[in-house]
Parts: C-alpha cells; structure tokens; sequence
C-alpha cells in the first residue's frame, strides 16, 4: 500500500512538473517551489466582513466525518 502511495505522489510531481512546462529540472527547485504551480494563486483580501464589534477569532480543532 505504502509503494502505491509513493507511485501515485511521483507520479503527481511528474504531471505537475509536465503541466508547468518546466524545461528541466534545473528550472525547478523543490525546497522552494520555484518553478512549480502555485496552489493557491488567488489571493482574496477581506475576504469578509465581520459586525461592528468583532474580531476574527482562531479554530481549537476540526473534525473530520
């Protein structure tokens, strides 16, 4: 199970790596992902708007169903 795991995250790098156009792997550094696809390129300021008197407030926890 753990090798199918591994085959399946190489594969996605290769594909992400493809998708990108990266020409070599000269072109793209891993540790800073310089040159791969950014996950999150929409930045949305104020992304809401709280009442007057309240602030954004933190998450002690997430269950997953």
């Amino acid at each position: 199970m753990s090798s199918s795991r591994s085959l399946l995250s190489l594969l996605s790098v290769c594909v992400a790596l493809a998708a990108t156009g990266a020409a070599s792997a000269e072109d793209t550094d891993f540790i800073t992902g310089k040159g791969l696809p950014n996950p999150n390129p929409v930045v949305v300021p104020n992304l809401g708007e709280l009442p007057a008197g309240r602030n954004w407030g933190s998450t002690a926890g997430i269950d997953i169903d």
